[in-house]
């Protein structure tokens, strides 16, 4: 009799040939790279008998095993879910239980900036190459954009002629319109990156499908951090620290409409504003330390720096890096207390 199982990272269903005896198997959907051997954690079988609404009663018949089985969401993704799980089996969203009932109405969990810098760097350790290599591909593409401005402005200004600071400004406005589609690329690929999923050089030229609602969430939060900037600074950095991960939203929950990815970034950072603001310094350090190496180091420390304000959105969300290594050695060992070193 043939088993139905699930991808315990994005839900997809796998193929019955895939337990053939090869030792891993490679999700068709999510890319996730799955352990099939003999003595790893199976991934979670898919309910034998169908879910009920949460406020219809079982049929006769079923009893209290069916019964049990409501249809349960996951809160950030949607997904089915279970009353035992503890983490969405699609997103890996950490799901509030009596113990952990942080908070529902989009508030971020707590963050610690020693867990931060710690799974940062243990990520970096192993998929540094990709992440270095399409951060500068990022940084490259940028400054061949500003070529034509920077020339435009320059040769206007030697020569006083209006139509050429005329075409530099333009060639300014197309650069910034560049940069938007590119920042959704280079955030779809770093969050691919920390969810396990296979994170290609292709994802930095991915931006096109939530460009519209990016670039005007990106316009109102950077007019009103530069409006808070000429306040005095201080109000500029709180609106920053506030709504940075609004991209990280959008590409998280792409259905947002109007302006409910700042409101949503805002409403995530609350409680944590002030861990941000230390993580910040924490990065201007990291990179004034790539400064002082010649300016080499920066080649590291800024897709670094980028990364940990990646893994500190994936913690404010009530998740972590490599939450899914350490639910099956929970689920293998059963015991929480001790730790996954695989």
């Amino acid at each position: 009799m043939t088993q139905e199982m699930l991808c315990p990272d994005c839900g997809a269903q796998i193929p019955q040939e895939a337990f053939d005896g090869r030792p891993e198997y490679e999700c068709a959907q999510c890319g996730a790279r799955l352990d099939m051997s003999v003595d790893a954690p199976a991934p979670p079988e898919l309910p034998t008998t169908p879910l009920v609404a949460d406020d219809g009663a079982a049929p006769q018949g079923q009893g209290e095993q069916q019964r049990q089985r409501r249809k349960l969401q996951c809160p950030d993704c949607g997904a089915p879910v279970s009353r035992n799980d503890r983490y969405c089996p699609a997103c890996d969203y950490r799901l509030a239980d009596d113990e952990d009932d942080y908070d529902t109405d989009g508030r971020g969990y707590p963050i610690e900036i020693g867990s931060v810098f710690n799974q940062s760097w243990e990520l970096f350790q192993e998929q540094g190459g990709i992440i270095v290599g399409v951060t500068l591909l990022s940084g490259f593409i940028n400054v061949l954009a500003s070529i034509p401005e920077a020339v435009c402005k320059d040769i206007g200004q030697r020569n006083h002629d209006e139509v050429l600071l005329l075409a530099g400004f333009g060639c300014q406005i197309v650069r910034m319109l560049f940069s938007v589609w590119l920042s959704v690329g280079y955030t779809r690929f770093i969050l691919n990156v920390i969810k396990g999923r296979r994170a290609e050089v292709s994802d930095l030229f991915s931006g096109a499908d939530l460009y519209a609602p990016a670039l005007w969430n990106s316009f109102v939060f950077g007019l009103a951090v530069v409006f808070g900037m000429l306040a005095c600074v201080i109000p500029g950095i709180f609106l920053s620290m506030a709504m940075w991960p609004f991209l990280y939203v959008l590409i998280e929950h792409p259905e947002c409409t109007g302006l409910e990815p700042l409101s949503r970034a805002w409403r995530l950072t609350d409680g944590n504003r002030l861990t941000v603001f230390a993580l910040g310094l924490l990065a201007f350090l990291i990179n004034l330390l790539g400064m002082l190496a010649l300016l080499v180091g920066l080649l590291v420390t800024t897709p670094f720096t980028t990364l940990m304000f990646a893994v500190a959105y994936y913690h404010m969300t009530g998740r972590e890096v490599g939450a899914r290594s350490r639910r099956r050695y929970d689920d293998a060992y059963g015991d929480d207390d001790k730790e996954y070193d695989g």
